[in-house]
């Protein structure tokens, strides 16, 4: 089982045995509010137990609010106090600061039974299931959260819709077919092309290397491997429930 922390644009993943904490301290997995004096070192730690993915609010005085994105419902776990992360995603918040707080917010996602919806292409993108990518002489699992999924299908959206259709939409165009600012798809495109890159995927991430080049290796690749296919192209048309929770 996994379990990703997203923040200011960057994810940090922990497998079964592992943990990610976050605070204001170098040595914490996620650094949050290093600028500034009230956030404590180490606010929380989520961490593996029973099989099952919690969260524990380590500070002496910054208390935690855990957001379910479906139902809106929230969940105070105050310091000295765990709680469980239910379901597939989860906003966890919190503010420090005197005499005005800054709020700080982070995107959870875990490894998790699916809800129950009505298709398979559903389920995968809520789960944030992971794809398995084969190709040369072995297989790894890439996981893509719901964001980075969509931006793959729409880079890949002519190419599904036509194989033979070798173009790409300009990226001003698929950022609004998205919904996003284009400054919020060149962030992201980054992140994707990172993922493929560590995965062992030629060609993708090289900095300071035109964009184009990337962009058609990105699409290459994840139509030949069937990282996405035809089958994922209603995403594009369903609103996404974790981009209000985006704010990159």
């Amino acid at each position: 089982m996994w379990v990703e922390v997203e923040f200011e644009g960057r994810t940090h993943v922990a497998r079964d045995g592992e943990e990610i904490s976050f605070g204001r301290s170098v040595q914490a997995t996620v650094m949050v509010g290093a600028d500034n004096n009230f956030v404590h070192r180490v606010v929380g730690v989520i961490r593996p137990h029973d099989g099952q993915w919690r969260i524990e609010c380590v500070g002496e005085r910054i208390p935690l609010t855990l957001t379910d994105p479906d139902t809106n419902t929230e969940v105070i776990v105050r310091p000295g106090g765990s709680a469980r992360l239910e379901g597939g995603a989860v906003t966890v918040s919190f503010s420090a600061g005197d005499p005005i707080p800054t709020d700080y917010e982070l995107l959870v996602l875990q490894e998790s039974p699916a809800p129950v919806v009505a298709d398979s292409v559903a389920r995968r993108t809520f789960a944030g299931e992971p794809t398995k990518i084969v190709g040369g002489s072995s297989s790894t699992d890439l996981h893509l959260s719901p964001q980075q999924r969509r931006l793959v299908v729409a880079l890949c959206e002519r190419r599904l819709r036509n194989p033979n259709d070798t173009t790409i939409a300009p990226s001003k165009e698929i950022a609004t077919r998205l919904g996003w600012r284009l400054k919020r798809f060149n962030k992201r495109l980054d992140e994707v092309c990172h993922r493929f890159h560590e995965s062992g995927i030629p060609n993708v991430y090289e900095p300071g290397g035109l964009a184009v080049g990337r962009r058609n290796a990105l699409v290459d690749a994840a139509v030949a491997r069937r990282i996405v296919t035809a089958a994922d192209l209603p995403l594009l048309d369903r609103s996404d429930p974790f981009d209000e929770f985006d704010r990159g």
